[in-house]
């Protein structure tokens, strides 16, 4: 079955970015579509007790390619990371339910809401499973998400849950098959406070959006240096690892790293040479100059989003014109502003175009 979403692009205006793509391999899967599973995706590996299975339900292109990973045994799974809008999430129950297996643990790796709005409606679905995220996801999640709610519901509409799942913190292992998942809380990066999973069997992580597949890389936290650091030390550590990122129909090992550390670096230099006589000129120059050093990076809507917070994190000054006095030193790190969109969320204009759409 082919499901359309009820949101249109800007769905995620604050959530990816335009970058060169990774080095096509074999395993490279195509975009699914809502009620799609990646099926290219699927990895298996046996240990002394069971087999586990990995499978990969992506979201719709224009609904910013949001990845839900399912670990499964013979019997039961756990899902990482959940959708954003009910269809999506509709969507992933019925492959919840298709696979035949007991649903024992969703899982989070941080608290953007195009990955946890959709854990609502597998909650009530499946009322008797746990969400869990580490502590500090947990606490960015309760101290953010309800706001959060709100202004996704008065945006998007009917596609938005109307309710919040409750997540459990986690304080012992998930396990599968009789294997321990690895769970590392990180600081910094993509977000504030993340986790990523590792399967060791599989030599598999699950890095939530601390690694994009040719989608442009949420920027707005402004802390590539930190991002950057995080990436360079699985490099250095994860040789034979195969990374499943936050976004993108797609998965890798080191040229994966490589790629995002491409965007990272290419972003900055870019956003850093943008010129123009005003602030809104800057804007401009800086969104074309990514486009074209990564044109073939999908999410490009997606730069509205957090361009403008961006450079006024880093407080690049608009060139002064004849006449005009130059600006001062700033700060090397300035809080975003509040009125730009949330990671995740759709301008008022497209939520309304969603509602119509079927």
């Amino acid at each position: 079955m082919r499901l359309h979403l009820l949101v249109p692009s800007t769905l995620l205006l604050a959530a990816c970015a335009a970058h060169e793509p990774a080095p096509q391999t074999s395993s490279q899967a195509t975009p699914a579509t809502v009620g799609e599973a990646s099926n290219a995706q699927s990895v298996t590996a046996s240990s002394a007790r069971a087999t586990i299975t990995i499978d990969t339900f992506t979201a719709p292109d224009d609904a910013g390619a949001v990845n839900s990973y399912l670990l499964q045994d013979d019997k039961e799974l756990i899902v990482i990371d959940g959708q954003m809008a009910v269809p999506t999430a509709q969507a992933l129950v019925t492959k919840i339910k298709d696979s035949k297996k007991t649903p024992k643990a969703f899982f989070l790796t941080h608290a953007h809401p195009d990955h946890y709005l959709g854990f609502a409606v597998l909650q009530k679905e499946f009322p008797s499973v746990p969400l869990y995220a580490t502590p500090g996801v947990k606490a960015d999640y309760d101290a953010t998400a309800p706001a959060t709610l709100v202004a996704m519901k008065a945006m998007m509409g009917a596609p938005a849950p109307t309710e919040l799942a409750k997540i459990t913190a986690l304080e012992s292992p998930l396990e599968l098959g009789g294997e321990k998942l690895e769970v590392s809380e990180l600081k910094g990066g993509e977000h504030g406070v993340s986790s990523v999973v590792r399967v060791p069997s599989l030599h598999a992580m699950f890095t939530g959006d601390n690694l994009y597949f040719q989608i442009h890389n949420w920027m707005k936290e402004c802390d590539a240096t930190t991002w950057t650091s995080h990436l360079e030390g699985w490099k250095k550590n994860d040789a034979d690892t195969v990374y499943y990122p936050g976004h993108g129909a797609g998965k890798g090992g080191a040229e994966l790293i490589e790629a995002n550390l491409a965007y990272l670096h290419g972003f900055e230099a870019e956003v850093g040479q943008a010129k123009g006589k005003d602030d809104a000129a800057v804007l401009a120059d800086a969104k074309k100059r990514v486009m074209t050093k990564f044109p073939n990076y999908k999410g490009t809507q997606l730069l509205d989003g957090f361009l403008k917070d961006y450079v006024a994190c880093t407080k690049k000054p608009v060139a002064p014109q004849k006449g005009d006095a130059p600006h001062g030193a700033a700060p090397a790190k300035a809080a975003p502003t509040k009125a730009s969109p949330t990671k995740g969320s759709p301008t008022k204009a497209a939520a309304k175009k969603a509602a119509t759409q079927k």
